[in-house]
């Protein structure tokens, strides 16, 4: 068997994965994230608005504890949207350490 033998790679296919990669999180005081999380399999992730607002008040508790801006958000059945500027604590830290609802591996830096 050659090198190439039985081997065939879908280009259009690798690129949607190549595209589909998280690129590294730059961070830095000052930086804007948006920040996505989403439901498993796409499953909802709120019952009701008692589940939103539980989630919002959790949500402004570590807000305030890690010292964070919040320019947007939006709330929706099964994913959430944050626009969140950084301060002293990384985003990273800042998810890792509070178990934050939010955080999830397609947090990505605007520039």
């Amino acid at each position: 068997m050659g090198l190439g033998s039985g081997l065939h790679i879908d280009l259009k296919c690798f690129r949607r994965l190549l595209a589909m990669l998280r690129r590294p999180r730059v961070e830095f005081p000052g930086a804007f994230s948006h920040v996505i999380a989403c439901g498993n399999h796409r499953q909802g992730i709120f019952r009701d608005d008692a589940d939103r607002a539980a989630y919002l008040d959790r949500f402004e508790y570590y807000r305030q504890r890690y010292n964070c801006t919040v320019y947007a958000y939006v709330l929706m059945p099964n994913h959430v949207h944050l626009l969140l500027e950084t301060n002293e604590t990384p985003l990273s830290s800042s998810c890792t350490a509070s178990r934050f609802p939010i955080c999830s591996p397609t947090t990505s830096v605007i520039t």
